[in-house]
């Protein structure tokens, strides 16, 4: 067992599963950092990062089937992360980019501040249990090419390159989005943070939808 391949396929998993940008962690860094949020941007990339890597590091350990042993669980998770999508996605679109950055500023330093963003970012990930049958397909793929051999030793090493390589690609998003911001017309950035709160609404109620038809099903 090689734990250095094992840290370098997760980060290198964890920086591309993380390209995709219409996933709700994606809409929702780029918004913060389209409202020059950039500090609490990254700690709900942080957070988001590091709840990835406790989820890939079980399926790696083999034991992302856990959930299945508590039945109705996941379910009342799908629908905690159908709640956070919905109310996310109505802030963004009734909100904007708010007011102004000098106030925006302020409110970052605020005690606490921090703590809810990463709160938020962990939230977003582990009320996903879709998340888990995701790894197992990733891990699975790794050992097919024989990149990776999955065991629970190897695990920790795994879940760190994956939260290091989800935080890495975000960090990247937002030192492009603070680059080019400041050439953006303030109406533009406005009706985009709307548009993606309407985005964010509509991912909440396709996934409700979804698990209310699997239930009538």
């Amino acid at each position: 067992m090689n734990l250095w391949a094992e840290l370098l396929a997760g980060v290198v998993m964890g920086f591309f599963g993380s390209v995709p940008v219409a996933g709700p962690v994606a809409l929702v860094v780029v918004t913060r950092g389209l409202d020059s949020d950039f500090r609490g941007a990254l700690w709900v990339a942080i957070g988001a990062g590091i709840a990835e890597g406790i989820l890939a590091g079980l399926v790696f350990a083999g034991l992302g089937l856990a959930l299945a042993k508590f039945e109705g669980l996941d379910a009342i998770l799908d629908f905690a992360g159908v709640g956070v999508l919905l109310v996310i996605g109505a802030w963004f679109a009734l909100k904007g980019v708010g007011e102004s950055k000098a106030q925006g500023t302020a409110d970052l330093e605020a005690e606490g501040a921090s703590v809810r963003n990463f709160a938020l970012g962990l939230g977003m990930v582990l009320g996903n249990p879709g998340m888990l049958g995701t790894w197992g397909g990733a891990v699975t793929a790794l050992e097919g090419a024989g990149l990776a051999e999955a065991s629970v030793l190897g695990a920790p090493v795994f879940g760190l390159g994956v939260s290091a390589g989800v935080v890495a690609w975000f960090w990247l998003v937002l030192q492009a989005i603070r680059r080019w911001r400041a050439s953006l017309d303030g109406r533009f950035v406005d009706a985009t943070v709307r548009l993606i709160g309407l985005a964010l609404i509509v991912l909440g109620l396709v996934a409700g939808a979804a698990l209310f038809g699997g239930e009538g099903g």
